[in-house]
């Protein structure tokens, strides 16, 4: 937060009228488990001080990849990755839910599975008008998977 915070307000001061963050912007897990840990749901206090910190710059703010805890954690216990795009009143324009995983296994040398942790998203966002133009939301992999 504290690093993210800063990089928001100097490129505001600058006249940024977009701030555009990467992916686990929030956070970075150590283990699958400390993931699922640190993830909130997005009402959760940690978006909430980005919500405040757009209203307090007056500036959109693109979230690219924030650890969401959905509305149905209590039964899967997985998460969504999220793509949200807050604008300068504080209002979420647009949140997108990664839809293609990312599942990898190369046997003997590596298994990543983004599947057995996270939900995918149901459907692609279409471009949302913002002061800097129309900006689509994707997540990683997914630029793989147009349209």
């Amino acid at each position: 937060w504290a690093v993210c915070s800063q990089l928001v307000r100097e490129a505001t001061r600058r006249d940024a009228c977009v701030v555009f963050l990467p992916e686990a912007f929030d956070f970075i897990g150590s283990c699958t488990e400390e993931t699922l840990s640190l993830a909130e749901p997005l009402e959760g206090d940690y978006l909430q001080r980005y919500v405040s910190l757009a209203r307090e710059c007056g500036v959109w703010l693109s979230l690219g990849g924030f650890h969401e805890r959905g509305k149905d954690w209590e039964s899967t216990r997985r998460i969504y990755n999220c793509h949200l795009l807050v604008d300068a009143t504080g209002c979420v324009a647009a949140a997108y839910r990664k839809v293609h995983l990312f599942d990898v296994e190369l046997e003997g040398r590596v298994s990543l599975k983004e599947s057995a942790f996270t939900n995918p998203g149901s459907e692609m966002v279409p471009p949302v008008p913002s002061p800097a133009g129309k900006v689509g939301l994707a997540i990683c992999y997914g630029l793989r998977f147009p349209g």
